[in-house]
């Protein structure tokens, strides 16, 4: 009898074991996995950034074909994608317009962000340096092409500057192209996820504002910040939204992490215009033509935990093209960050060179001296484009155009 209650005891362990592993994989089976891929600050060297960013734009589309994380990808940008200089006013030339669509100044660097795929962006500093008309015109591009993802900024009142397309906050943010808004939402694999934008409240002192309103008043702390980016945050969870995103572009690093503990509901920070370099012990640091980089300031991601006792991740890369940032999580059926399924090996700064490049599998394009219609492979047509510019602004004379600016004297 009693060989009989311990086989019997013995059989039912092995079941519940079992039962117990099969419920641990249903619920594994039920976590959401999404690949954030990132970048910012594209306003340091500018030969640095137009030497990079074909090995930049080979990252992303090998990360976007993956065969395990690929269907599930989410491309953005914190901001200060666009910079006064150049590339800037190259955009003007009828040569490019031919390529771009459009001769509004800074619509280059849009048309090489729709190439790639960009689905979101934050409201950098830079965006507005030229004036907020100038960058309206850059994102609508005066009717002949536009950005096809919105500039996202929660603490910004567009309304006082005519120029922009104001959209509707809370749509998909597909259907915002070219428009400004506070938050959308993207879809990705069936999977809504929240995306929120909000800009440094200095941007009255560093940059040229106009009549945009920015909330709240430089001087103010943090957690007014954090109150205004909440009701944007506060609506998409309305709507049952339950994984969120905030692009910030806070100039400092502290701020991102003080509103990664202040905010309710934001699982993933992406931290712009500090160029804070991130990295893992196991990332590769750039080693570029005109620029090397000796260490990472920080590992990758910065874990805090936010208002609602939830985990939330800040994540930030060096700018200029050097780097690509890549984030694999999971989150489990209430939108919480399962901190389990981080893994060093798959993120953090993904260096744009050739070597890093090869190593995931990518194909970056090949190098031109001619003509760039003449490229045998041109996966981006806007990186060729870049490629095209960076050899006309490097060793080409230049000539004042008729606004006091130098131009490149294209071919």
């Amino acid at each position: 009898m009693k060989r009989s209650k311990t086989l019997m005891i013995s059989a039912l362990s092995t079941i519940l074991l079992a039962a117990g592993s099969c419920a641990n994989d249903d619920e594994k089976q039920q976590n959401y996995r999404l690949q954030l891929l990132h970048f910012a600050d594209v306003d340091g060297n500018e030969q640095s950034a137009l030497d990079s960013v074909d090995e930049f734009s080979a990252l992303v589309d090998a990360f976007k074909n993956d065969s395990t994380y690929g269907a599930n990808t989410l491309f953005v940008s914190s901001g200060d994608h666009i910079m006064i200089g150049p590339r800037f006013y190259a955009a003007e030339q009828g040569t490019v317009r031919a390529v771009t669509g459009s001769n509004e100044p800074g619509h280059a660097d849009i048309a090489m962000m729709n190439a790639m795929g960009i689905q979101a962006a934050a409201v950098g500093n830079h965006e507005l340096d030229a004036n907020p008309g100038e960058f309206a015109d850059a994102i609508e591009a005066d009717g002949q092409a536009t950005a096809v993802f919105p500039h996202l900024a929660s603490n910004i009142d567009f309304s006082g500057e005519s120029d922009f397309v104001v959209g509707t906050d809370g749509v998909e943010a597909s259907d915002l192209a070219g428009s400004v808004a506070k938050y959308a939402v993207v879809t990705i694999n069936g999977e809504q996820i929240g995306l929120v934008g909000a800009s440094t409240p200095t941007l009255p002192t560093i940059t040229t504002t106009g009549d945009l309103v920015v909330n709240p008043e430089a001087s103010a702390p943090v957690q007014e910040l954090a109150a205004v980016i909440q009701s944007s945050v506060d609506a998409l969870k309305a709507t049952g939204i339950n994984k969120i995103i905030l692009l910030a572009h806070m100039q400092r690093m502290t701020v991102e992490k003080q509103l990664a503990e202040l905010l309710d509901g934001v699982d993933i920070i992406v931290a712009g215009g500090n160029n804070t370099r991130m990295g893992d012990s196991n990332d590769t640091l750039f080693v570029g033509t005109y620029v090397t980089d000796d260490q990472f300031a920080e590992n990758y991601p910065y874990q805090a935990t936010g208002a609602d006792g939830n985990p939330t991740l800040v994540v930030n890369v060096d700018g200029d093209y050097k780097y690509l940032g890549r984030l694999v999580v999971e989150f489990d059926s209430n939108g919480k960050i399962d901190l389990g399924s981080l893994d060093t090996t798959i993120n953090g700064a993904y260096a744009a060179t050739t070597s890093v490049v090869s190593a995931v599998g990518g194909t970056a394009n090949p190098r031109s001296r001619g003509n760039p219609r003449r490229l045998t492979k041109c996966d981006y047509s806007a990186v060729w484009q870049h490629r095209w510019l960076h050899q006309c602004l490097s060793g080409r004379t230049t000539q004042p155009s008729t606004y006091g600016r130098n131009q490149p004297r294209l071919p």
